[in-house]
């Protein structure tokens, strides 16, 4: 039975509480592998590539870019099989 994980905005430091969706490297229906980008964000003007820690299918995007999300809300959900 396949299994829905949920991917939240990562924290990538101490004193990060929220991170800008720039780009997304995959849309709802694409695979994915574990360790592929699936998205940018910018924090402190920095662009970050974040790696998906999961292979599957991205089943559902719930940030689009330019959002401004906070640490560890989900932004994505990913079915792995």
């Amino acid at each position: 039975m396949p299994e829905i994980n949920d991917m939240g905005m990562p924290r990538l430091g101490i004193a990060m509480s929220e991170g800008t969706v720039v780009r997304w490297n995959k849309q709802e229906g694409d695979q994915i592998s574990a360790d592929e980008v699936l998205l940018v964000i910018e924090n402190d003007k920095v662009e970050i590539d974040v790696i998906c820690p999961y292979t599957g299918t991205v089943v559902e995007i719930l940030a689009a870019e330019g959002d401004v999300i906070p640490v560890m809300q989900t932004i994505a959900r990913i079915e792995s099989p």
